[in-house]
């Protein structure tokens, strides 16, 4: 019977404790990917491109490089936007976090964009910005699609 008091002093705790876990595990988690609806409704411009060419710049910063990159993308197909048109190349800024430690898990947080194409991939990009600011990829997974380069014989 006396038992019965003790359990429900720790309850309270133990409630407690699982409520502050549950919020610094949801605050590090990492981005969700969005759907190709949800890109387009947030993304100001929105088209479809064979990437040209990639450039980057690497940053090592403790268990980690970061790439700070921007795509030259020749647009094919534009969905949404009206500054944007065909046969335009289009300069879009995207940004990594590669992890250089093999040893051990790594945190949960955001570590930038998926599905980097590479020269030549034909790729929907759903980005924001405008001319003077610039065009930003949307994180994480606004190179939506991309498809590889064909190899050559």
């Amino acid at each position: 019977m006396k038992a019965l008091p003790v359990i429900t002093a720790i309850s309270p705790v133990v409630a407690a404790l699982f409520l502050v876990a549950s919020f610094i595990g949801g605050a590090n988690a990492e981005i969700p990917a969005k759907s190709k609806e949800d890109l387009l409704e947030s993304a100001s411009h929105a088209f479809t491109g064979t990437v040209k060419r990639t450039y980057e710049r690497r940053e090592k910063r403790q268990d980690s490089t970061y790439i700070f990159g921007v795509a030259e993308i020749i647009v094919e197909r534009v969905d949404k936007g009206a500054e944007i048109v065909a046969k335009e190349h289009v300069y879009v800024h995207y940004w990594e976090d590669e992890w250089d430690n093999k040893v051990g898990n790594r945190a949960p947080g955001h570590y930038g964009h998926w599905d980097v194409p590479e020269e030549g991939n034909l790729v929907e990009v759903f980005v924001t910005g405008d001319r003077t600011t610039g065009f930003d990829v949307i994180s994480p997974n606004g190179f939506f699609r991309s498809t590889k380069p064909k190899l050559s014989k």
